[in-house]
């Protein structure tokens, strides 16, 4: 985000200076990547008028131009740009002025036998963030002025903004957020308001335009001023010198909101705020043919496509030097971002749209843009799909939780309603600028904490909260796995949709500004990212075939999740059992799983809680990824604190002994069933397989493994007596 301070000062009431602004928005988390101080140079500078121009007489590549000073002097320049013309503006440094870009001092010097006192700048010579080659054409109402004076100079910021903060894409909103840190007052915004409407001049058809308006305006397009010109050639936007464009993209990058003027003799009847029922073609104002996909968000007229809103116009109504009645347009709407991408555009009001704007600002950029161009609108039509007052549940004990301090309610009242945010007994009011940004009390509690890091008092932690800590039951899970040689791998946590096989809901996951389609959710499941590691190994004839991760997964809330996959699902089972044994925790209860990425499979679970799952994932999920059979396990982390610990041996215990038993599940009979009887006679197993078959008629079958441990030496005889008790437990119950 690119500005100057003079134009920050249109909007705040301020005596900081450069390096105290630029402090401040430090603080506030916004970082100047790249600051540009005004140089001395820039005050002695003066721009001066070419009043005539001739070939130098011993150089076909140089020109004498003889300029005229503010007091009325004049001198004789040499220089090897041609194309400066009589009446042209320049900059004009006198002998003793240090160029900026390169420190040179500027003397009198003969050129080729002439005798040349001074030089005519670049832009680039004197560090002037231009994007002009050769020598600097200037305004001719800036005759006499200095650099300095002529482009109102204090100095120039390019703060770095992050994605979520859109409302800081404006010079306003800096300055707003300078006003609420306490560095000044914010002014009022300077608009024309529109008393008359008008009902039939469009309709919106589509719920990704949250607003919407339109006004007429009878207006002969002329010459930008030329503030508005070096604004915005400052920032980067350069200007078309038409006032009806140059002005639209002035208050984008003013106050934040994107809008458009149509020219209104180009439209062709009822203007339509619709999505594509088939595939259409666009040109756009940068003369680009483009193909706009079956369901893209358009406006349209009785005939054509007249723009792609929130991303760029149509060439077919756009306004030119000869409009005379103008169609103004702001609205709201859910950019397609990776469509956009696809076609390669980056667009400022995408960017814009893409980060979140101010729901309420699409009527005012419209009222701002009639003020600064003088003029008053014929009608005017609105329409908004919803109220954009977004409330959130909030107590002061979520700043105790998440910071760890306590604030009394009337602090922290007054913390908030600075930052233009309204406090109840129960919950806060966003600002629309912050409508799309602030969405959860996490939020609220950062607001809180923003700006203000100096005020919290820092306390040095007691002994026995320094002291180390236990190693945690993910870190003891994930040790069992890279034991029995599984090999972790990390993902991003967004990606693309899943299979529909796993049935994952998507609308509390999607991405708003999805890079991609590959990132265009919260993953939902570790076990995609997972199939695609053992996917590229065995395509690449690498023996690691087993691989585990550990980290959140999203559907309507987050959840910290281990999971682990392997051709062969004893590998698997092995992980929670050596974890089991190695944490003398019993074996929790299981039954057959009904998890839906899974062909089949077993659950364990504790206090009504899922535990572990594992069993074979599904062939329409695994031939996404070229794989024919493969298991997986998952465990949740967060519920392995609810197993419950053993007793634990004697020393007089006998090695234990154990023992295998594979049965037939009958049809409708689910694996709890044996299972529960078994431990009702408190015989201690562990469950090593479901094994389905691939024919659909043929039976589960279920191997347990039983563990038989006495103070005694156990013979033969008594071994083989207890399975048969065993076996007839099973064959009673399954």
């Amino acid at each position: 985000m690119k500005f100057n301070i003079n134009w920050l000062r249109d909007h705040l009431e301020t005596n900081s200076n450069l390096e105290e602004i630029e402090s401040s928005l430090e603080k506030l988390g916004f970082v100047s990547e790249d600051t540009l101080k005004t140089p001395q140079a820039w005050k002695e500078i003066e721009i001066v008028k070419i009043i005539n121009k001739e070939k130098h007489p011993n150089a076909d590549k140089l020109n004498i131009y003889e300029i005229e000073l503010k007091n009325g002097s004049t001198e004789k320049i040499v220089c090897g740009d041609s194309s400066l013309e009589i009446s042209d503006h320049v900059p004009y440094a006198k002998p003793g002025i240090e160029i900026p870009s390169n420190k040179m001092k500027i003397k009198t010097a003969k050129i080729r036998g002439i005798e040349s006192p001074g030089m005519l700048c670049s832009a680039g010579e004197i560090n002037l963030p231009l994007e002009q080659t050769g020598v600097l054409k200037c305004f001719c109402e800036d005759f006499g002025k200095s650099i300095a004076q002529a482009y109102e100079e204090e100095g120039i910021l390019d703060i770095e903004v992050t994605p979520n903060r859109g409302d800081m894409l404006s010079v306003r909103g800096v300055a707003r957020a300078l006003s609420q840190f306490g560095i000044g007052t914010l002014k009022e915004l300077k608009t024309t308001s529109i008393k008359e409407a008008k009902t039939d001049c469009f309709e919106v058809k589509s719920d990704k335009c949250l607003a919407f308006h339109t006004a007429l305006l009878k207006h002969e397009a002329s010459q930008t001023k030329a503030y508005i010109k070096k604004r915005l050639a400052i920032c980067g936007f350069g200007y078309k010198d038409i006032d009806l464009i140059d002005l639209t993209n002035y208050i984008a990058h003013e106050i934040g909101n994107p809008m458009h003027a149509f020219d209104h003799s180009k439209i062709e009847g009822k203007i339509e705020v619709t999505k594509l029922e088939k595939e259409e073609a666009f040109k756009t104002l940068k003369q680009e043919e483009l193909k706009l996909e079956k369901g893209s968000l358009v406006i349209k007229d009785d005939k054509k496509i007249i723009s792609w809103p929130g991303i760029i116009g149509a060439e077919n109504s756009k306004t030119s030097s000869e409009s005379n009645e103008i169609l103004l347009e702001a609205g709201i709407f859910i950019v397609d971002s990776i469509q956009r991408r696809k076609n390669k555009l980056n667009t400022h009001a995408a960017k814009l749209f893409e980060r979140g704007v101010d729901p309420l600002g699409a009527k005012v950029a419209i009222e701002r843009f009639l003020y600064l161009i003088g003029k008053e609108a014929e009608w005017m039509q609105s329409y908004e799909s919803q109220d954009f007052a977004k409330k959130i549940p909030f107590s002061p004990k979520f700043i105790k939780e998440i910071l760890g301090i306590e604030i009394e309610k009337d602090n922290l009242k007054k913390i908030l309603e600075k930052k233009g945010f309204k406090i109840s007994q129960t919950e806060v009011e966003v600002p629309s600028y912050r409508f799309f940004d602030v969405s959860t009390p996490n939020c609220i509690v950062e607001e809180v904490a923003s700006g203000s890091y100096d005020e919290i008092e820092c306390k040095n932690l007691s002994p026995k909260i320094v002291k180390k800590q236990k190693e945690s039951l993910e870190e003891k899970i994930k040790a069992c796995a890279i034991t029995l040689g599984f090999d972790e791998c990390y993902s991003f946590s967004l990606a693309s949709q899943e299979n529909s096989e796993f049935k994952i809901e998507n609308a509390h996951r999607k991405v708003r500004n999805a890079l991609s389609s590959n990132y265009s959710v919260l993953r939902g499941s570790l076990i995609p990212s997972l199939c695609k590691a053992l996917e590229w190994h065995k395509k690449n004839n690498y023996s690691e075939r087993k691989f585990f991760e550990s980290g959140l997964i999203f559907e309507r809330e987050q959840r910290k999740v281990f999971a682990a996959i392997s051709e062969n699902h004893k590998d698997l089972l092995k992980i929670f059992y050596t974890f089991l044994e190695a944490q003398e925790k019993t074996t929790p209860s299981f039954k057959t799983s009904d998890a839906a990425h899974l062909k089949a499979g077993i659950e364990f679970h504790e206090e009504g809680k899922t535990i572990a799952v594992c069993g074979e994932i599904k062939k329409d999920i695994l031939k996404d990824f070229d794989l024919k059979q493969c298991f997986s396990l998952e465990i949740e982390i967060e519920n392995l604190g609810l197993i419950k610990t053993e007793n634990k041996k004697t020393p007089t215990d006998q090695a234990p002994v154990y023992k295998d038993i594979t049965f037939e599940l009958k049809e409708n009979i689910e694996v709890g069933k044996p299972i529960k009887s078994l431990k009702e006679k408190n015989y201690s197993f562990e469950l090593l397989g479901i094994y389905p078959n691939e024919k659909i008629n043929e039976k589960r079958k279920v191997t347990l493994r039983f563990k038989f441990q006495e103070k005694e030496t156990l013979s033969k005889e008594k071994i083989e007596s207890k399975m048969q008790k065993i076996e007839k437990i099973i064959s009673e119950n399954s």
